[in-house]
């Protein structure tokens, strides 16, 4: 059983990010082949920390952000998911990024559509 925050698929296991998640999220954010076509681009350790501060604190605003996406057998990181604010003042943009191993399964449709 976990915590009343976790989101549990038939594959995933999803948790708001938290700061126990930097290295994975570090790891993430500067390969290139997840992030080069992100918004903003690879990032450096620094501007990844920086980042997940701010949706740290997006969540404790809005109850709502990006969440870690784990393989539900194992718990090995996958990618995030989840809401934040366009960077353009646009409103709530759904964002995902996944290793390049967990595409093309139907990951990130699981992870963005549980309930």
């Amino acid at each position: 059983m976990h915590p009343a925050n976790w989101i549990e698929t038939a594959r995933l296991l999803l948790r708001p990010v938290q700061w126990y998640d930097l290295s994975d999220l570090q790891a993430l954010k500067a390969d290139p082949r997840v992030f080069a076509q992100m918004y903003g681009g690879v990032c450096t350790p620094l501007r990844a920390a920086e980042e997940l501060a701010q949706d740290i604190a997006f969540w404790a605003k809005y109850g709502v952000g990006i969440w870690t996406v784990r393989a539900r057998q194992g718990g090995a990181f996958l990618g995030i998911v989840g809401l934040m604010e366009h960077p353009e003042g646009l409103g709530l943009a759904l964002r995902f990024a996944l290793w390049p191993e967990a595409r093309g399964r139907g990951l990130a449709r699981e992870a963005a559509g549980p309930a």
